[in-house]
């Protein structure tokens, strides 16, 4: 979570400023030494990444404000392996999605919020499935053109609820997050027990029609065996 923001003296403005408590300026004064950097910089047109070694042109860095030269000193490629690699496991993976959560939906003040510990208990007793269609939930991360339907998805389950605290979390999968949308939750989860009581009907129906097979079957062979 993020630091907390407090007011006092400070001595390079000669006034009372919004300080973070984690760092030695105001916030303001922050933001100054970062329009130096920003307006002084020379964007190079090629960097070498810290991780593999390889000279880059410059579109293969995002962009980083807090760095002298503009980029990020890992390439692209380099940061997406090191996510999957990190992110890829029930631990990383989850406390990315609760994280994110915390200021979703515009929750700027992060009210009522899900914590870490929370979100896993919610995922074991749930036995790692979702809890609409029952499938089995995976911690692996999609992308824009390969999205991951089956990815595991924290869910309000009351969307009029600002912040996913206080049992208003659920693990989705990622279809069922997206199909679900503004929908009463009940009203989606409704749709999968009506699915799962057919498929039920489906199966007992199979297995009566089963057994009328193997009796007729039996009859025909009497009725051979008597001619």
């Amino acid at each position: 979570m993020s630091s907390n923001k407090i007011e006092k003296w400070c001595n390079a403005h000669k006034k009372v400023c919004l300080w973070s408590s984690k760092t030695t300026t105001c916030i303001e004064r922050r933001k100054e030494n970062l329009e130096k950097v920003k307006n002084n910089r020379n964007i190079p047109e090629e960097q070498t990444c810290n991780k593999c070694n390889k000279t880059l042109h410059k579109s293969f860095f995002d962009s980083d404000n807090s760095k002298y030269s503009g980029l990020k000193s890992k390439c692209k490629s380099c940061i997406k392996e090191n996510d999957y690699k990190k992110y890829n496991t029930w631990k990383g993976y989850t406390q990315k999605k609760i994280v994110a959560s915390w200021k979703a939906h515009n929750n700027k003040e992060m009210i009522n919020i899900l914590t870490i510990e929370e979100g896993l208990t919610i995922l074991e007793k749930q036995n790692y499935k979702c809890n609409h269609c029952n499938i089995e939930l995976e911690c692996k991360l999609g992308n824009q053109i390969y999205k991951n339907y089956n990815g595991a998805s924290l869910d309000r389950i009351d969307v009029s609820i600002v912040g996913y605290g206080n049992g208003n979390s659920q693990w989705l999968c990622m279809s069922c997050n997206n199909g679900k949308n503004t929908m009463p939750d009940i009203e989606h989860k409704n749709k999968f027990y009506l699915r799962d009581l057919k498929i039920e009907e489906l199966k007992s129906e199979n297995e009566i029609l089963k057994s009328n097979i193997i009796e007729l079957e039996k009859e025909v062979l009497r009725l051979r065996g008597g001619m």
